[in-house]
Formats: structure tokens, sequence, C-alpha cells
């Protein structure tokens, strides 16, 4: 429709990052790796349910401090569409238990489709960012509810199950994954909302539509590592050194591979595509798409290092290294311009801080210890 909607649905995006972070609680590699016996789906349930209050407790009271009153409507209604996605994630979890991500693709599949589908339907139509977000929030509960759940069934009771004493033994067992992942959710959110309080919707707006399609590679690396998670805890519960320090350079690899390839199709392809898609308007910014896709490998990379400390039960490390981005990020936030390029000049700089100190920890003699 317009830049300053592309500007409002960033700042939702921004802010939903966190809502998604505290919903989902980083239970995911828990979930996988704890046998049944320490931890039902139904227990999981409850827990998710538990945290995605949480999450909008907390988005509503983070919302009067640091949105703009204008965009509340897009931003609460983006909230409640990232604690319905993050809700399904406990489907998956299970099905990952099972050996059957066959059965979180398919899901995937179904709802992006749906999802791009009403997106577009309430632009279209509607000419309102306000009712796609509505629609994607009603699609995806209709298509968790006919698809997701009953295949979730399967394998037991689904039901939530509210023991607080096993929710709280759970939570304390995620809080290191929770407080990473939310911590590294802010990285980004505090470049793009101190962008955009700075230089308004429209500018962050252009970032933001040159920069929403490079999330495929932490996509794409979100699926090559995300099955391993099973196979990261048994080589711990061997003592698997070289086995942990194999997968960690193999995943490292690959999305310094799948970074590689993504660069040379935005040097070839990246600027028609932006004008094809979006107008003339946006070939003079096309060139923000490199350090948007460098920004999205470095989360890959800094999310897969601190999901294999999380396995490891090394807790204090991965809050520590989870820190250190934000404080780099909130420390920068002075040094943006106008030119948005310096958002993901600010990011790429905060992840590496971290990164490379991690990589020298796996690959080094320490990892042992």
């Amino acid at each position: 429709t317009n830049y300053a909607d592309s500007g409002a649905l960033a700042v939702a995006m921004s802010v939903g990052n966190l809502t998604s972070a505290i919903a989902a609680f980083k239970v995911r590699p828990i979930q996988v790796a704890l046998p049944d016996s320490e931890g039902t789906t139904s227990d999981f349930v409850g827990l998710r349910i538990a945290t995605s209050f949480l999450a909008l407790v907390f988005t509503f009271f983070y919302c009067l401090f640091s949105v703009s009153s204008e965009n509340y409507p897009v931003v609460a209604l983006y909230a409640l569409f990232k604690v319905v996605e993050a809700f399904v994630d406990v489907y998956h979890g299970l099905f990952q238990r099972h050996d059957r991500l066959d059965f979180a693709g398919k899901s995937q599949i179904t709802r992006g489709i749906l999802l791009l589908m009403s997106f577009i339907l309430g632009l279209s139509v509607f000419g309102s960012l306000a009712v796609s977000i509505c629609l994607m929030s009603v699609t995806s509960v209709v298509a968790i509810a006919l698809y997701d759940m009953p295949r979730a069934r399967l394998y037991g009771s689904v039901r939530p199950r509210f023991d607080f004493r096993d929710i709280t033994r759970l939570a304390k067992m995620c809080v290191a994954g929770f407080v990473s992942s939310l911590l590294i959710a802010m990285v980004v959110s505090i470049a793009r909302q101190a962008y955009g309080l700075g230089y308004g919707n429209e500018e962050l707006g252009r970032y933001a539509a040159v920069a929403t399609p490079c999330v495929i590679v932490q996509a794409l690396a979100g699926y090559v590592y995300a099955p391993l998670y099973g196979a990261i805890g048994e080589a711990r519960a061997q003592h698997n050194v070289n086995g942990i320090r194999k997968l960690v350079v193999r995943v490292v690899s690959i999305v310094a591979g799948l970074l590689a390839v993504c660069l040379l199709l935005a040097m070839l392809f990246g600027r028609p595509a932006l004008v094809l898609v979006y107008g003339e308007s946006i070939s003079g910014y096309a060139y923000l798409l490199f350090g948007a896709l460098l920004c999205t490998a470095g989360l890959a990379v800094l999310s897969f290092l601190l999901d294999v400390l999380i396995i490891l039960g090394k807790s204090r490390f991965v809050v520590f290294f989870s820190a250190i981005p934000v404080v780099v990020c909130a420390a920068g936030t002075r040094f943006l311009c106008q030119d948005a390029n310096t958002i993901s000049m600010l990011v790429v700089a905060s992840y590496l801080a971290s990164i490379i100190p991690l990589i020298g920890v796996f690959c080094g003699r320490s990892l042992k210890e």
C-alpha cells in the first residue's frame, strides 16, 4: 500500500519478535531432548499457555514506553498473531520427539500459503494492514485446529496440564534459553526502533521492505540445525566432544554457504526483483539488501551456537554471550544516521561480538572443560 504501512509493520515485527520470544520461552530444545518421564506434552502445552499470557502482558507495557500511539493497533494485532504462531511450536516439538518432522513441514507449508493469501487479501480487498494481520491469525488458528492438533493426539493427550510444580520445574530448565532468545530478539528491535523514532516510519519502511525477503537465510539455517537438537543431546550424553565440534563446524559452514549463494543472487537479481515487487521507488535502496543478508546470517549462526550451549547445560555462558550483542547495539544507536544501512552495520557488529569468541570456544580445547 505505502511505505508508512511498511514502517508500521516493521515496528510491529520488532515488538512481535519480543512477544514471540517470551511466548516460545525457548522450550523446543528442552522439549526434544527431555525423556517423556521428565515432561509430557500436556505439561509443555500448559507452560506455553502461561508464557503466552506473560508475553501479551509484557507487550502491553512495553508498547506504552517504546511505540508511538499511531502504531498501537497494528502492534497489538501482530502480537496476538505471534502468540498463535508460538503455540503451534509445542506440537512441532512433539512431532520431532517422534521423528515426524514431516508433519511439521507440511503444517508450515500449508500455513505459509494461507498466511500469504490472507495477507494479500487484507491489503488488496480491504486496503488495511490491520485486517491483513487479523486474517493471518484466523487462518493460522484454523490450520492448527484442523491439521496439527489431530496429528498431535496420535501420540497421547495434548490437553493443557497446569501443575504449578511441574510448570515451574520446566520453566527453570528453559529460563536460560528464554533469556537468550529475548536478548537476541532485542538487538534488531533496538536498532530498528531507534532508527524509526529518529527518522520516521517511512524511512524505516523502505529498509524493512528490502530486508524482509532476507529472512530466507535465517529460515533455511533454522531448518538445517533444528533437527540436530536430538543428535547434540546424544553427543552430550556420550561426552562426544569431537562429535559436537564437527556438528558446529558443519552447520556454521552450511550457513556461510547459504549466505554466499544469497549474496550472489542479490548481486545478480536483487535490484530488478525488488523493483518488480515494490516498484521503481525502491530502486535507490536495493544496496540495503547485502547488509540485511549479513544480519540474518549472523542471527542464524548466533542462535545455533547458543542453542548448543543450552543443550550442553551451560546456562551462565548462554546468558553472558546473549547479553553482549544487546549492550553493543544499545551503545551503538548513537551512530545511526539517515542511511538505513547503518541499522545492518550495527546489528552485524553486535552479533559478531559474540559469534567470534563462541566459535573460539567450540573449536578450541576449552570445549572439553
